[in-house]
Protein backbone atom coordinates (compact mmCIF):
# COMPACT_ATOMS: atom_id res chain seq x y z
CA UNK A 1 0.00 0.00 0.00
CA UNK A 2 1.30 3.38 -1.13
CA UNK A 3 1.81 6.08 1.59
CA UNK A 4 1.45 9.92 1.36
CA UNK A 5 3.56 12.28 3.33
CA UNK A 6 6.08 14.84 2.67
CA UNK A 7 9.84 14.20 2.08
CA UNK A 8 11.82 13.27 5.45
CA UNK A 9 15.74 13.48 5.54
CA UNK A 10 16.71 10.35 7.58
CA UNK A 11 19.80 11.90 8.39
CA UNK A 12 17.74 13.64 10.62
CA UNK A 13 16.41 11.24 12.45
CA UNK A 14 20.14 8.59 12.63
CA UNK A 15 23.15 11.21 12.33
CA UNK A 16 24.88 7.86 11.33
CA UNK A 17 23.04 6.63 8.30
CA UNK A 18 19.48 6.66 6.64
CA UNK A 19 18.30 2.95 6.68
CA UNK A 20 18.13 3.09 2.76
CA UNK A 21 21.98 2.59 2.79
CA UNK A 22 22.25 -0.70 3.52
CA UNK A 23 22.03 -1.17 7.60
CA UNK A 24 20.43 -3.33 9.88
CA UNK A 25 18.35 -6.15 8.13
CA UNK A 26 14.94 -6.36 8.70
CA UNK A 27 14.13 -9.86 9.18
CA UNK A 28 10.83 -10.12 6.87
CA UNK A 29 10.15 -13.21 4.22
CA UNK A 30 8.29 -13.40 1.62
CA UNK A 31 4.96 -15.43 2.01
CA UNK A 32 6.07 -18.97 1.29
CA UNK A 33 2.27 -19.21 -0.50
CA UNK A 34 3.49 -16.69 -3.18
CA UNK A 35 4.07 -18.86 -6.63
CA UNK A 36 7.39 -17.82 -7.29
CA UNK A 37 6.90 -17.31 -11.28
CA UNK A 38 4.76 -14.31 -10.31
CA UNK A 39 7.31 -12.30 -8.12
CA UNK A 40 7.99 -10.12 -11.04
CA UNK A 41 4.30 -10.01 -11.57
CA UNK A 42 4.17 -7.50 -8.69
CA UNK A 43 5.87 -4.85 -9.81
CA UNK A 44 4.66 -3.79 -13.22
CA UNK A 45 5.67 -0.69 -15.11
CA UNK A 46 3.94 2.63 -14.04
CA UNK A 47 4.25 5.33 -16.68
CA UNK A 48 4.95 8.88 -15.65
CA UNK A 49 1.61 10.12 -17.37
CA UNK A 50 0.20 7.55 -14.76
CA UNK A 51 1.95 8.11 -11.17
CA UNK A 52 -0.35 7.72 -8.69
CA UNK A 53 -0.06 10.86 -5.97
CA UNK A 54 1.98 9.06 -2.54
CA UNK A 55 4.57 7.47 -5.35
CA UNK A 56 8.12 7.86 -3.21
CA UNK A 57 11.36 8.23 -4.86
CA UNK A 58 14.71 9.29 -3.24
CA UNK A 59 18.01 11.09 -4.85
CA UNK A 60 20.37 8.74 -5.73
CA UNK A 61 23.34 8.60 -3.37
CA UNK A 62 26.65 9.25 -4.33
CA UNK A 63 29.46 10.00 -2.16
CA UNK A 64 31.34 11.73 -4.50
CA UNK A 65 28.10 14.18 -5.59
CA UNK A 66 29.68 17.68 -6.27
CA UNK A 67 28.15 21.25 -7.04
CA UNK A 68 28.01 20.51 -10.34
CA UNK A 69 25.91 17.30 -10.20
CA UNK A 70 22.08 17.55 -10.53
CA UNK A 71 18.58 16.60 -10.46
CA UNK A 72 16.25 16.69 -12.63
CA UNK A 73 14.21 18.71 -10.39
CA UNK A 74 13.69 22.43 -10.11
CA UNK A 75 11.43 24.70 -7.94
CA UNK A 76 7.56 24.89 -8.71
CA UNK A 77 6.78 27.33 -11.05
CA UNK A 78 10.56 27.78 -11.59
CA UNK A 79 11.46 30.90 -14.32
CA UNK A 80 13.91 28.28 -15.68
CA UNK A 81 13.09 24.70 -15.25
CA UNK A 82 17.17 24.07 -16.24
CA UNK A 83 18.97 26.47 -15.03
CA UNK A 84 17.39 26.12 -11.42
CA UNK A 85 17.52 22.51 -11.34
CA UNK A 86 18.88 21.43 -7.73
CA UNK A 87 21.95 20.37 -6.47
CA UNK A 88 22.68 16.68 -5.67
CA UNK A 89 24.73 17.16 -2.87
CA UNK A 90 22.12 19.33 -1.27
CA UNK A 91 19.21 16.46 -1.49
CA UNK A 92 21.05 12.83 -0.24
CA UNK A 93 18.56 10.91 1.12
CA UNK A 94 15.86 12.94 1.11
CA UNK A 95 12.27 11.79 -0.15
CA UNK A 96 10.44 12.93 -3.13
CA UNK A 97 6.78 12.19 -2.65
CA UNK A 98 4.66 12.40 -6.18
CA UNK A 99 1.64 14.90 -6.12
CA UNK A 100 0.65 14.89 -9.31
CA UNK A 101 1.04 16.48 -12.76
CA UNK A 102 -0.47 19.76 -14.48
CA UNK A 103 -0.43 20.61 -18.23
CA UNK A 104 0.68 23.99 -19.00
CA UNK A 105 0.86 26.48 -21.82
CA UNK A 106 4.10 28.15 -22.28
CA UNK A 107 5.32 30.72 -24.94
CA UNK A 108 7.77 28.96 -27.19
CA UNK A 109 8.32 29.86 -31.37
CA UNK A 110 5.73 28.98 -32.59
CA UNK A 111 3.57 31.04 -30.14
CA UNK A 112 2.09 28.85 -27.71
CA UNK A 113 3.28 25.11 -26.75
CA UNK A 114 1.92 22.73 -24.18
CA UNK A 115 4.51 21.21 -21.27
CA UNK A 116 3.57 18.55 -19.04
CA UNK A 117 5.13 19.06 -15.52
CA UNK A 118 5.55 16.13 -12.90
CA UNK A 119 5.25 17.78 -9.39
CA UNK A 120 7.00 16.51 -6.07
CA UNK A 121 7.07 17.47 -2.61
CA UNK A 122 10.33 17.49 -0.32
CA UNK A 123 10.52 18.89 3.33
CA UNK A 124 7.22 21.24 2.37
CA UNK A 125 8.52 22.56 -0.81
CA UNK A 126 7.44 21.81 -3.74
CA UNK A 127 9.82 20.72 -6.58
CA UNK A 128 9.03 20.16 -10.57
CA UNK A 129 10.06 18.09 -13.11
CA UNK A 130 9.18 19.77 -16.96
CA UNK A 131 8.53 17.88 -19.88
CA UNK A 132 8.16 19.54 -23.51
CA UNK A 133 5.00 18.35 -24.56
CA UNK A 134 1.83 17.45 -23.51
CA UNK A 135 0.71 13.99 -21.57
CA UNK A 136 0.41 12.18 -24.51
CA UNK A 137 3.91 13.30 -25.95
CA UNK A 138 5.29 11.99 -22.84
CA UNK A 139 2.99 8.81 -22.61
CA UNK A 140 4.67 7.95 -25.27
CA UNK A 141 8.19 9.30 -25.47
CA UNK A 142 11.27 6.71 -25.65
CA UNK A 143 13.57 9.89 -24.28
CA UNK A 144 13.54 12.24 -22.03
CA UNK A 145 10.71 10.77 -19.81
CA UNK A 146 12.59 10.25 -16.96
CA UNK A 147 14.26 12.25 -13.86
CA UNK A 148 17.57 12.26 -13.74
CA UNK A 149 19.27 11.29 -10.00
CA UNK A 150 15.86 10.08 -8.61
CA UNK A 151 15.46 6.21 -7.56
CA UNK A 152 11.77 4.54 -6.89
CA UNK A 153 12.15 3.94 -3.44
CA UNK A 154 8.45 2.13 -3.21
CA UNK A 155 9.89 -0.79 -5.52
CA UNK A 156 13.19 -0.72 -2.66
CA UNK A 157 10.74 -0.41 0.31
CA UNK A 158 8.91 -3.67 -1.22
CA UNK A 159 11.63 -5.98 -1.71
CA UNK A 160 13.31 -5.28 1.66
CA UNK A 161 10.00 -6.51 3.13
CA UNK A 162 9.79 -9.74 1.11
CA UNK A 163 14.00 -11.04 0.16
CA UNK A 164 15.50 -10.25 2.97
CA UNK A 165 16.05 -13.35 5.11
CA UNK A 166 15.38 -15.66 2.01
CA UNK A 167 17.98 -17.74 0.45
CA UNK A 168 17.81 -17.70 -3.46
CA UNK A 169 20.37 -18.85 -6.15
CA UNK A 170 22.29 -16.36 -8.15
CA UNK A 171 22.95 -16.85 -11.81
CA UNK A 172 25.91 -14.90 -12.60
CA UNK A 173 29.37 -14.39 -11.46
CA UNK A 174 29.60 -10.88 -11.52
CA UNK A 175 29.04 -9.79 -7.80
CA UNK A 176 29.91 -6.63 -6.43
CA UNK A 177 31.63 -5.51 -3.20
CA UNK A 178 33.49 -2.58 -1.55
CA UNK A 179 36.89 -1.61 -1.70
CA UNK A 180 38.72 -0.70 1.70
CA UNK A 181 38.48 2.98 0.14
CA UNK A 182 34.40 2.23 0.09
CA UNK A 183 34.02 2.08 -3.45
CA UNK A 184 32.32 -0.93 -5.19
CA UNK A 185 34.29 -3.13 -7.26
CA UNK A 186 33.06 -6.23 -9.45
CA UNK A 187 34.96 -9.47 -9.00
CA UNK A 188 34.35 -11.93 -11.98
CA UNK A 189 35.30 -15.21 -10.59
CA UNK A 190 32.45 -15.82 -7.90
CA UNK A 191 30.45 -19.26 -8.62
CA UNK A 192 26.72 -19.22 -10.26
CA UNK A 193 24.22 -21.22 -9.03
CA UNK A 194 24.76 -21.29 -5.87
CA UNK A 195 22.81 -20.67 -2.83
CA UNK A 196 22.95 -16.93 -1.29
CA UNK A 197 21.19 -15.42 1.62
CA UNK A 198 19.62 -12.13 1.14
CA UNK A 199 21.11 -10.26 4.36
CA UNK A 200 20.06 -6.40 4.11
CA UNK A 201 18.26 -4.41 0.97
CA UNK A 202 19.03 -0.67 0.92
CA UNK A 203 19.12 2.12 -1.62
CA UNK A 204 20.64 1.70 -5.26
CA UNK A 205 21.11 3.22 -9.07
CA UNK A 206 17.98 5.08 -10.84
CA UNK A 207 18.43 2.12 -12.96
CA UNK A 208 19.01 -0.28 -10.14
CA UNK A 209 16.63 0.70 -7.24
CA UNK A 210 17.30 -2.45 -5.11
CA UNK A 211 21.15 -2.38 -3.77
CA UNK A 212 20.59 -6.12 -2.35
CA UNK A 213 23.32 -7.25 -0.51
CA UNK A 214 23.80 -11.08 0.54
CA UNK A 215 26.42 -13.93 1.23
CA UNK A 216 27.17 -17.41 0.20
CA UNK A 217 26.04 -19.52 2.60
CA UNK A 218 28.67 -20.30 5.38
CA UNK A 219 30.47 -17.55 4.23
CA UNK A 220 30.66 -13.98 6.23
CA UNK A 221 31.78 -11.87 2.89
CA UNK A 222 29.22 -9.89 1.74
CA UNK A 223 28.44 -8.68 -1.82
CA UNK A 224 26.26 -6.83 -3.60
CA UNK A 225 24.18 -5.95 -6.78
CA UNK A 226 21.46 -3.69 -8.27
CA UNK A 227 18.19 -4.91 -9.26
CA UNK A 228 15.43 -3.09 -10.73
CA UNK A 229 11.78 -5.05 -11.29
CA UNK A 230 9.51 -2.84 -12.40
CA UNK A 231 11.76 -0.22 -14.53
CA UNK A 232 9.90 2.70 -13.24
CA UNK A 233 11.96 5.46 -13.82
CA UNK A 234 14.85 3.75 -15.52
CA UNK A 235 16.87 5.53 -17.30
CA UNK A 236 19.25 3.67 -19.38
CA UNK A 237 19.85 0.29 -17.74
CA UNK A 238 23.08 0.35 -17.83
CA UNK A 239 23.86 -0.12 -14.40
CA UNK A 240 21.46 -2.22 -12.87
CA UNK A 241 20.43 -5.88 -13.51
CA UNK A 242 16.86 -7.18 -14.15
CA UNK A 243 16.13 -9.21 -10.75
CA UNK A 244 14.83 -12.79 -13.07
CA UNK A 245 18.33 -12.44 -14.47
CA UNK A 246 20.49 -12.61 -12.02
CA UNK A 247 18.61 -14.46 -9.09
CA UNK A 248 15.67 -17.63 -8.92
CA UNK A 249 14.40 -19.15 -5.84
CA UNK A 250 14.44 -22.99 -7.03
CA UNK A 251 17.86 -24.77 -6.91
CA UNK A 252 18.97 -24.92 -10.83
CA UNK A 253 20.08 -28.36 -10.28
CA UNK A 254 16.15 -29.58 -9.54
CA UNK A 255 15.84 -28.19 -13.24
CA UNK A 256 18.90 -30.41 -15.13
CA UNK A 257 18.54 -33.89 -13.02
CA UNK A 258 21.07 -35.27 -15.73
CA UNK A 259 23.53 -33.00 -14.95
CA UNK A 260 26.18 -35.24 -13.24
CA UNK A 261 27.85 -33.31 -9.77
CA UNK A 262 31.07 -33.49 -11.30
CA UNK A 263 29.62 -31.52 -14.13
CA UNK A 264 28.11 -29.18 -12.37
CA UNK A 265 31.09 -28.10 -10.65
CA UNK A 266 32.50 -26.69 -13.69
CA UNK A 267 29.52 -25.10 -14.71
CA UNK A 268 29.30 -23.07 -11.14
CA UNK A 269 33.17 -22.43 -11.89
CA UNK A 270 32.50 -21.40 -15.33
CA UNK A 271 34.48 -23.65 -16.94
CA UNK A 272 33.76 -26.10 -19.79
CA UNK A 273 35.33 -29.32 -20.84
CA UNK A 274 35.22 -31.64 -23.83
CA UNK A 275 32.43 -34.38 -23.85
CA UNK A 276 29.84 -31.63 -22.17
CA UNK A 277 26.86 -31.21 -23.99
CA UNK A 278 25.79 -27.69 -25.54
CA UNK A 279 23.16 -27.46 -22.65
CA UNK A 280 25.98 -27.67 -20.15
CA UNK A 281 28.06 -25.10 -21.93
CA UNK A 282 25.71 -22.71 -22.23
CA UNK A 283 24.99 -22.98 -18.29
CA UNK A 284 28.83 -22.15 -17.70
CA UNK A 285 29.36 -20.28 -20.30
CA UNK A 286 26.20 -17.93 -20.79
CA UNK A 287 24.80 -17.53 -24.73
CA UNK A 288 27.34 -17.54 -27.32
CA UNK A 289 27.84 -14.06 -29.41
CA UNK A 290 27.37 -16.40 -32.69
CA UNK A 291 26.76 -19.41 -33.71
CA UNK A 292 27.63 -21.04 -37.12
CA UNK A 293 26.78 -24.18 -38.69
CA UNK A 294 27.23 -26.65 -41.01
CA UNK A 295 26.02 -29.96 -42.22
CA UNK A 296 27.45 -32.90 -43.78
CA UNK A 297 26.36 -36.29 -44.18
CA UNK A 298 23.87 -36.26 -41.83
CA UNK A 299 26.05 -35.19 -39.14
CA UNK A 300 25.77 -31.29 -37.84
CA UNK A 301 28.86 -29.17 -36.85
CA UNK A 302 28.75 -25.78 -35.05
CA UNK A 303 31.08 -23.23 -34.08
CA UNK A 304 29.90 -21.17 -31.22
CA UNK A 305 31.35 -17.97 -30.46
CA UNK A 306 32.75 -15.89 -27.37
CA UNK A 307 34.25 -12.95 -28.38
CA UNK A 308 37.73 -14.77 -28.61
CA UNK A 309 37.10 -18.26 -27.33
CA UNK A 310 35.34 -21.27 -29.75
CA UNK A 311 33.67 -24.08 -28.95
CA UNK A 312 33.23 -26.52 -31.32
CA UNK A 313 30.56 -29.60 -31.18
CA UNK A 314 29.68 -32.56 -33.67
CA UNK A 315 25.98 -33.87 -32.85
CA UNK A 316 25.75 -31.74 -30.03
CA UNK A 317 28.51 -32.82 -27.85
CA UNK A 318 31.46 -30.46 -27.65
CA UNK A 319 34.51 -32.08 -29.59
CA UNK A 320 37.15 -28.71 -29.46
CA UNK A 321 37.93 -25.72 -27.20
CA UNK A 322 39.77 -23.07 -28.66
CA UNK A 323 41.37 -20.15 -26.76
Amino acid sequence: MMCLFNCVSYAQLNKDKSPYDVSTPIKKKMDENLSKSDFSKLFPYINPVDWKVGMKFMTEPNKDASSYSKIDLSPYNSKNSYTDKIKQSDYQWKIFTYQGLEVRNVKCPRGTCKRTYLIFDCEDKKYEYEYVGDTTELRNAEIGNTIDKLVYLDEVDSVKEMLVGKILFIKTSQWEKYDEEGIGRYSFDNPKFVAVEITSIGLGSQDGPSRVVFKQLNSETEFYLDIRLSGINKESGVFGFDFDKIFQFDDPKLKYPNISSEIWALIQNGKVRIGMTKQECELSWGKPTNINKTTTENIVSEQWVYYSSYLYFKSGILKTIQN
